[in-house]
């Protein structure tokens, strides 16, 4: 029995550490040779050897090279070996070595022969169809022409019928294994260069939509393009993160019922772990600024069982981002992690064309207490809730060492391209001038900016080009919680002149909307 750290000396004059793995050629005292791959130190012909023991043999190609490859040792007998030989011809190739001794050594051949052989190798047989053959090829063979190349390359064909025959393979043609090869051989030997040479077709699927690909690779672009990077991440996260970012969620997940390991067990239901996961493994490679962004789809699970997936975006940024580099150090705060992430979002959906959103505070499991949101589409093709913004809470940030504010957002990708396809209509120059006029309103301090320029633009008149807010006023004069709102309104016309007349005409009837709407009061000058 072959022991542990066993070695031997090869006919290189190194010695080898033998592993049990390893095939060996013994004469009972010991190893002798490397099967197939070297001799042994030991048992090489020396001035004094008088006697020769011829050892033929064929070895199974894949022990020859899980022997040469452990030990490093590439030789021409582990090449040959390493690719295949024919069993035959063991018996064949000593009887040639025999002859060739006696010839030109002088040798005097011993009688007898000792052959273990534990069964011949039959012939293989290939069915070979001959519609395949042609399909293959390209080429439309008859079936003679196909039988007589195996003919010409001493292949017996057998059960030969109109449509197919059978092929018998010999041993010395391990090559041929599938109907494919048999195809190859009828190539090489009629001709490769009467394989006709066929122009790329494809066919047309009047059907077939790939707006949503589309879609996500524009999204994808316009994120580049603000200076995002792309990561990848699998589909599969584990119970530990899911864990530390919402443990509430456990009914719904969807585990996996024969998972890779205990780190991919479970089918990701948000992005935003993976995300915070890839911003602290670039932090602790000593890349203290990120902008990422991630693209994918998320699987979720309804209260009645259903399952269902969506597509989302995620983007997390980390450090001083954007800022000029003599601003670098400064220590970032978390208003402006948060604001820098809203920013990124308003520009991606002027890109795509998407519908204004606003942020409405709220209460994110994963961000830090008053620092997060819920985002909402607001336009005509789509509303309500479509993702999450915040910075990431201290307890989830300590998981990666991440000492400062991280900021994350997450939002669906179907209600960020819904429009990404949209056209603009163009409009001609207005060559007429415009004419501006003023408005200020007070309003209860719960009104923002934006509800007014959208109510605004709502009952707008064409003539009316651009609202902009100039002022904004607090006093005691104004009232206790009020505000007062000032505005320029511009009023131009495609086709004439507008008269004074006429744009305090549209002026006014704007002014009596908003003030009916709002519950405002025009501040008098």
């Amino acid at each position: 029995m072959r022991q542990a750290g066993e070695t031997m000396a090869t006919l290189d004059g190194l010695e080898r550490k033998i592993t049990p793995d390893m095939l060996l050629i013994t004469d009972g005292n010991g190893p002798v040779a490397l099967a197939g791959v070297m001799g042994g130190a030991g048992s090489e012909i020396r001035a004094s050897t008088t006697e020769v023991l011829l050892e033929s043999a064929c070895f199974l190609p894949g022990s020859i090279r899980r022997t040469a490859k452990t030990l490093g040792l590439s030789t021409e007998s582990s090449y040959r070996f390493e690719r295949g030989v024919d069993p035959n011809l063991a018996d064949l190739a000593s009887r040639r070595a025999t002859q060739l001794m006696i010839d030109h050594a002088g040798a005097a051949a011993a009688k007898g022969a000792i052959d273990l052989y534990p069964g011949k190798a039959e012939e293989r047989a290939i069915t070979c169809r001959f519609d395949k053959i042609r399909a293959l090829t390209g080429v439309d063979y008859t079936a003679k022409q196909i039988t007589d190349v195996f003919h010409a390359l001493h292949l017996k064909v057998v059960k030969l019928t109109d449509k197919d025959c059978s092929v018998l393979v010999p041993s010395h043609r391990p090559d041929l294994e599938i109907e494919a090869d048999l195809a190859e051989e009828v190539m090489r030997i009629d001709g490769l260069d009467k394989v006709p040479v066929h122009p790329p077709r494809s066919n047309f699927v009047s059907a077939a939509d790939d707006s949503a690909v589309r879609a996500t690779e524009a999204c994808g672009s316009a994120a580049a393009g603000l200076g995002l990077t792309e990561i990848l991440n699998y589909s599969f996260v584990s119970e530990k993160i899911l864990d530390l970012f919402d443990e509430s969620d456990k009914p719904a997940r969807i585990i996996l019922p024969n998972p890779f390991s205990a780190d991919q067990s479970i089918l990701r239901p948000s992005l935003v772990p993976q995300m915070a996961a890839s911003l602290g493994y670039n932090l602790s490679r000593q890349a203290t600024e990120a902008a990422l962004f991630d693209i994918g789809r998320v699987f979720l699970k309804n209260k009645d069982g259903r399952l269902g997936e969506e597509t989302r975006l995620a983007i997390g940024l980390l450090g001083p981002v954007g800022r000029p580099a003599l601003d670098k150090r400064r220590p970032v705060e978390a208003d402006e992690m948060f604001l820098c992430a809203k920013g990124i979002l308003e520009s991606l959906c002027a890109a795509l064309h998407a519908p204004t959103f606003t942020i409405t505070a709220a209460n994110v499991l994963w961000a830090d207490t008053g620092k997060a949101g819920r985002i909402t589409s607001v336009g005509s093709n789509a509303s309500g809730d479509i993702g999450t913004i915040g910075i990431l809470k201290p307890s989830i940030r300590a998981e990666w060492r991440m000492t400062r504010p991280v900021a994350i957002l997450e939002v669906n990708m179907a209600a960020l391209t819904a429009s990404v396809f949209s056209q603009k209509q163009i409009k001609p120059l207005a060559v007429y001038p415009a004419v501006t006029r003023d408005v200020a309103l007070v309003v209860d301090n719960s009104v923002k900016h934006e509800d007014v320029v959208r109510l605004i633009q709502e009952y707008a008149p064409a003539e009316l080009t651009r609202v902009e807010l100039f002022d904004t006023y607090t006093a005691q004069g104004i009232g206790s919680g009020r505000k007062s709102l000032a505005y320029s309104l511009t009023y131009r016309s495609l086709d004439r002149t507008l008269t004074d007349e006429e744009a305090n005409e549209l002026h006014e009837a704007v002014k009596l909307k908003v003030v009916s709407e709002l519950k405002a009061e025009i501040r008098q000058s």
